[in-house]
């Protein structure tokens, strides 16, 4: 029977543990020497290293840096996933205690020797989760978040049957749960929340039996399609990015299916047993996927959705479908049309993989205005021939770079992502080429064309007088300016040259 010493170095030697690790393994060995020396039994050093190597492994899925980032919420988590993924953690309050406990001794340790900073979020996390008489696991997100994607990981069988890859996807899609569940994304989860579930709609209630489906769809949504406020990307690939704990096989993994590609798609034939010839509806491309397993007349019947992954070879098993029949099939495909047509005003040579990386919920929630609320037309009238014709910006008519630049440094106070931004320069820059500006206070100009924008796209999102306030400017020279702006580019509701995902969406609920 190996000693605990020789127990550590199995450990982080041997189990595929993502490099480098927050807690090195000298801070641990000197911390069990510093307890043998105060008496600890060996049996008592083995039930010490059984506690912190707990924390170790929960701390490889999760996205810190260093034991400092953990927050009290973040010790009530762990204890919960201990409980869900490590056998041998039971969950109640004396086991409770004795793994805070063990962590407050080590935490000391490491704070002695000014290898972390104090540890008040420890002491916090104690006392609420391990002060009273029940054990407190309540997490200040709970009902918000909805879905552990560790447990309820809905690409779990994406490679069914491949062994270590199922299992490394889980832990992948764990590691991806805690990053985006943690108070620093909060803005972008909301934002997200609403254009899933659209600005007239309310969530399902949460007694509900779809409630869990509800959130899987959610997190399918999020973590493919939707784009992150600072960088643009999707979630998946802003992770791949970001610094983070990833083994090179989980790199080689989320890399791969980062490439997954938003098709709606209908059932042609079936192939034989195990696979059926698909129709992308969009495109007519073919490609077969797995047998799906449903009856085969109501198969032809229905109209999917979602991701699929290796061209074709795979599929998430979040793929959506809906009972159409071909006249409607026909109709959705018509506004997916007209979606991409007003797409196709800022981007004139857009493919159809382009209008989707961009704007697949619209597609979605197209379908289901469609199907369930049986609307004739969900998108406006898409005739711009009207449309100014804006000239390649002018040498003698630049558009003034200090508006350009606070429109980069205020639009994000706002809630405005980066692709706003960019829209936002882009109306600026089309108004500079029709109209002599001449630039008294920047900050007025600015203010004009973030509220023009605003009312493009989300006519609630800022007050004139807010903007006012921030740029030190009056409320009716913006008013002013806007007027400006508004009669020089001719803007319109819902205006296609300045359409973000937040205006698409406004857009098919107002039609």
């Amino acid at each position: 029977m190996k000693n605990v010493y020789e127990a550590v170095r199995v450990f982080f030697e041997e189990d595929s543990l993502p490099e480098p690790s927050i807690i090195d393994r000298e801070w641990i060995e000197g911390f069990l020497r510093q307890q043998a020396w105060s008496g600890s039994t060996d049996q008592e050093l083995r039930q010490i290293w059984e506690q912190l190597k707990a924390l170790q492994i929960y701390l490889s899925y999760t996205y810190y840096q260093s034991l400092d980032e953990m927050e009290a919420d973040d010790y009530a988590d762990a204890i919960r996933w201990l409980g869900l993924h490590v056998e041998s953690f039971k969950v109640n309050l004396k086991n409770a205690r004795y793994f805070l406990s063990v962590l407050d001794s080590f935490y000391q340790y490491l704070f002695s020797r000014k290898l972390i900073s104090d540890y008040p979020e420890l002491r916090a996390a104690t006392a609420r989760i391990v002060g009273g008489k029940r054990l407190n696991l309540t997490l200040q997100y709970d009902d918000l978040h909805g879905v552990d994607l560790g447990a309820a990981n809905p690409y779990a069988s994406i490679f069914a049957g491949a062994g270590d890859t199922a299992a490394t996807l889980g832990k992948i899609m764990m590691k991806l749960g805690s990053y985006f569940q943690h108070k620093d994304h909060d803005e972008d989860f909301h934002r997200a929340l609403y254009l899933y579930i659209g600005p007239f709609r309310a969530m399902p209630p949460l007694d509900v039996d779809s409630f869990s489906d509800f959130w899987i769809g959610f997190w399918d949504y999020f973590l493919f399609d939707y784009h992150m406020r600072q960088d643009d990307l999707s979630p998946v690939k802003h992770y791949l990015r970001s610094k983070n704990r990833l083994t090179s096989v989980e790199k080689a993994l989320l890399k791969q299916i980062s490439e997954a590609r938003y098709v709606v798609f209908y059932i042609q034939r079936i192939i034989d047993s195990e696979w059926v010839e698909c129709v992308d509806l969009f495109t007519e491309e073919q490609f077969r996927l797995p047998y799906p397993g449903f009856d085969n007349k109501a198969m032809k019947r229905l109209l999917f959705f979602g991701h699929i992954f290796g061209q074709g070879v795979f599929t998430t098993n979040y793929i959506t479908s809906v009972e159409v029949s071909a006249i409607l099939r026909q109709r959705i495909k018509q506004e997916a049309l007209r979606l991409k047509t007003l797409f196709a005003v800022q981007q004139p040579n857009a493919t159809w993989a382009d209008f989707l990386a961009r704007h697949s919920l619209a597609i979605r929630h197209t379908i289901i205005l469609l199907t369930t609320f049986a609307k004739l037309n969900v998108t406006a009238d898409t005739d711009f021939s009207d449309l100014p014709a804006v000239q390649p910006v002018d040498d003698t008519r630049k558009p003034d770079p200090q508006v350009l630049q606070q429109l980069k440094e205020l639009m994000p106070n706002y809630g405005f992502s980066i692709h706003d931004i960019v829209l936002a320069e882009s109306m600026w820059r089309d108004f500079s080429q029709v109209s002599d500006v001449k630039i008294r206070k920047s900050g007025a100009w600015t203010a004009a064309v973030i509220s023009c924008y605003a009312m493009v796209n989300s006519p609630l999102a800022v007050t004139v007088e807010k903007l006012a306030e921030d740029c030190g400017v009056s409320a009716a020279t913006i008013y002013t300016n806007r007027r400006r702006i508004a009669s020089g580019l001719a803007l319109r509701r819902h205006d296609p040259r300045y359409l973000s995902e937040e205006g698409i969406v406004l857009l098919l609920y107002s039609s």
